[in-house]
C-alpha cells in the first residue's frame, strides 16, 4: 500500500504545482475605461468604490449596459456591472503574465541543476573531471 501511495502523493503534488504556477496573471498598471475593456476583450480586473477586487473573463456590452463574463459554479454567468460603483479597470497583460510564469519555474530549477551540479557527494566536482 504504501508503494501505490508515494507515486500517488508524488503526481497529486506535480500537478498542484503546475496548476498554482498557471494561476499568476499581471495586469497593466494603468486603468482603462469601460468602453476600451469590451474593445480588446480580455481578461480584466476591476476595482470598486468598496476596494473590493473581481476579476472578468471579458466586458461586454448590451443596449448601454455592461456585464461582466465570469465562471460561477461551473457555468459562464454575465454580472450587470454598474460604472458608477467602479473605481478602475485593468487589462491582463498576456506577455507579463507568461513571462513571470516561465520564470517562476525556470529559475528555482536551474537554481537547483546548478546546486546539484557543484555539490561534492564523495566523488568529486563534475566539472572539474572528478578531481
Amino acid at each position: 500500500m504504501k508503494y501505490v501511495q508515494k507515486p500517488v502523493k508524488t503526481y497529486v503534488f506535480a500537478i498542484s504545482l503546475i496548476l498554482f504556477l498557471q494561476s499568476c496573471g499581471v495586469y497593466y498598471k494603468s486603468p482603462i475605461s469601460l468602453d476600451e475593456a469590451v474593445k480588446q476583450a480580455g481578461k480584466v480586473k476591476i476595482r470598486t468604490a468598496e476596494g473590493k477586487k473581481i476579476k472578468y473573463k471579458k466586458i461586454i456590452q448590451s443596449d448601454d449596459q455592461f456585464f461582466g463574463k465570469k465562471r460561477k459554479s461551473g457555468k459562464w454567468v454575465q454580472v450587470p456591472l454598474n460604472p458608477a460603483d467602479i473605481q478602475s479597470v485593468r487589462l491582463k497583460n498576456k506577455s507579463a503574465s507568461t513571462w513571470v510564469t516561465v520564470s517562476s519555474i525556470v529559475v528555482p530549477v536551474g537554481a537547483l541543476i546548478i546546486l546539484l551540479a557543484n555539490a561534492d557527494f564523495g566523488i568529486g566536482c563534475i566539472w572539474c573531471g572528478g578531481y
